[in-house]
């Protein structure tokens, strides 16, 4: 009769598939924090260097914004000086753009008064006339339109006439008060007797 041997193990209880069970999660639990271990400590490496730089850098700001001020403060002054000097030279340059015009204008105006006193020179009056009613006479033959606001005695008359010919002026028409129509009719004669005047009164009715 032939002898059969069997090692049979005996079943593991519950409890201890549960601790095996355990064991082994936790082995791979250490497997996994192991190959994260360096990756982990070079992170905070670099969360506690981008910490320094960025201490560093507010310092450095920090440091830049004050020597801003500082420049800023010091400037001031000297922009205040240099707003001041632009509008100085705003005037100055207005002056002298209002001088060029001034010199251009009169320049002209000194031309067209040779010219005036070349057209009028043979005239009764261009002899006699005195220097303020030709200046008189020229300022309002170049400008059209003016109003002779010289005092009483001072020839506006004569000063009148000078700007009709100067400006080549062919009919005049004096308007005046009735008492000193026979007056200009002789002023017209003694000072433009190549200029025939007319005189009428006035009008009455039938």
């Amino acid at each position: 009769m032939s002898e059969f041997s069997f090692d049979f193990e005996a079943p593991l209880s519950e409890e201890q598939m549960l601790i095996n069970a355990l064991n082994a999660v936790k082995a791979e639990r250490s497997e996994l924090e192991a190959s994260i271990s360096a990756k982990n400590d070079r992170i905070k490496h670099l969360q506690a260097e981008r910490q320094r730089i960025k201490m560093e850098a507010e310092a450095a700001i920090r440091k830049l914004m004050e020597e801003e001020l500082e420049l800023a403060d010091e400037i001031k002054p000297t922009k205040d000086q240099l707003r001041l000097k632009a509008v100085e030279i705003q005037n100055l340059e207005n002056e002298l753009r209002l001088y060029y015009e001034r010199r251009d204008r009169d320049a002209a105006v000194q031309e067209k008064v040779k010219e005036f006193n070349y057209k009028t020179e043979a005239l009764e009056w261009h002899s006699k006339a005195k220097p303020h009613q030709l200046d008189g006479a020229a300022i309002l033959a170049l400008n059209q339109r003016c109003i002779l606001g010289d005092k009483m005695g001072l020839g506006k008359t004569l000063t009148s006439l000078a700007a009709a010919d100067m400006s080549q002026s062919k009919r005049l028409l004096i308007v005046c008060p009735s008492d000193v129509v026979k007056n200009f009719e002789q002023e017209i004669k003694m000072w433009a007797p190549h200029r025939p005047a007319i005189a009428m009164y006035r009008m009455t009715k039938i």
